[in-house]
């Protein structure tokens, strides 16, 4: 028993307080609460490192490319007034044909420029890398982490003789289980999707760099000079998932614009929406993923609590 004689507090009352407590549970389980206060530790521990991981991935982040989202933007707009054409349409003749309209060689030259070209590939790829590195090192090593320790966790609490009395469910557990399962899954998408794009982007800003130097009458060096068959596949990815003017304006790129019109827009950059507290504005296409149909196709098997959920469109903070 744990006894406590409590004095009141106020100054012209003279009462006291006795309070009885039957410690009869935690003299029975006090190995099992040890146990469970350390996994408790644990798991706080790692808690707090994954905040710190994710604050530091939107440290290293940079907003790079709204520049020049708002450049093409800009670009579009004045091309629509003239009616000659989409942006698109100038970039899929330059890398098919090899010809370049007007409107883009102003726009490659003076808009864009060679120096401006070269300093936003360089920050970029800086940034994604960094990002890439708190990624693989440390925001999918503290979520295995977690996953693991909650596995022990759920262990503990199918054995209800010795800790059940403790409060601890396997539901409850199977709710927070479920929960890291879908972080972990929504990391994992992070990475294919940093992965997916400095492939892209790559390619994309090799190639604009070698068009900027030709238009400028230069002659650009052999080792960036030679394009793979590979290469163009890249660049043609790059201009169907970025360069479609239709697409609806994120609040981060949009620009005055009178009630009846609508501008056209554009957002290269799809590593940022994972870092921010809102859903994706352009979340990934997985209608072509075999496991995904099994899913759409089997309700039993998507509703099964082994299986972790995938939102695609929560962002990596949403989750």
């Amino acid at each position: 028993m744990l006894s406590i004689l409590l004095e009141c507090a106020e100054p012209n009352m003279k009462e006291l307080y006795f309070y009885s407590f039957n410690m009869d549970l935690l003299c029975k389980r006090h190995m099992e609460i040890q146990i469970l206060a350390s996994k408790f530790g644990q798991i706080s521990s790692l808690m707090a490192y994954l905040d710190a991981t994710i604050t530091a991935m939107t440290e290293a982040w940079e907003d790079i490319l709204l520049e020049m989202d708002l450049k093409l933007a800009k670009f579009a707009e004045e091309k629509a007034k003239l009616d000659s054409g989409s942006v698109s349409d100038d970039f899929l003749q330059l890398l098919m044909f090899g010809t370049c309209s007007a409107e883009l060689q102003q726009f490659l030259l003076y808009e864009l420029t060679e120096k401006g070209l070269k300093k936003l590939g360089h920050s970029l790829e800086t940034s994604y890398s960094n990002v890439q590195k708190l990624v693989l090192k440390h925001l999918q090593s503290v979520t295995q982490a977690l996953a693991y320790h909650l596995g022990d966790v759920m262990g503990m609490a199918q054995w209800k003789d010795k800790f059940g009395a403790l409060g601890l469910t396997p539901e409850n557990l199977q709710v927070v289980s479920r929960s890291v399962g879908s972080f972990m899954l929504k990391a994992t998408e992070l990475q294919q999707v940093i992965d997916n794009s400095m492939k892209n982007f790559k390619a994309f800003f090799r190639w604009l760099y070698v068009v900027i130097l030709r238009l400028s009458d230069e002659t650009p060096m052999a080792e960036i000079n030679k394009v793979t068959q590979q290469d163009l596949a890249f660049v043609a990815e790059f201009l169907k998932e970025s360069f479609t003017e239709e697409q609806s304006v994120p609040p981060q790129v949009k620009t005055e614009v009178s009630s009846d019109q609508a501008k056209p827009s554009f957002h290269l950059e799809r590593v940022g929406q994972y870092l921010k507290d809102e859903p994706l504005h352009f979340p990934p296409d997985t209608s072509t993923n075999p496991w995904e149909q099994v899913l759409s196709e089997n309700a039993n098997l998507r509703d099964h609590k082994s299986h972790f959920p995938h939102d695609t469109k929560k962002s990596l903070i949403q989750h």
